[in-house]
């Protein structure tokens, strides 16, 4: 089975700025899904994400 990103046959074939968009979109997907779940949860955290952080849970409680 063949796949197909972004037209390209393989995935290290796309470029810096097609890699960019599909990064600033999963970036903006993490952020929908953390403030619906603030909402839902009333858990406090943090709004923003970074690729080259580490990511630790806190609790408060």
């Amino acid at each position: 089975m063949e796949l197909e990103y972004f037209g390209a046959q393989d995935p290290a074939d796309l470029s810096e700025e097609q890699l960019e968009q599909s990064y600033e979109a999963l970036y903006q997907n993490i952020g929908h899904w953390v403030k619906q779940s603030k909402c839902i949860t009333r858990v406090p955290c943090r709004s923003e994400f970074s690729d080259d952080e580490d990511c630790e849970v806190q609790h408060d409680f």
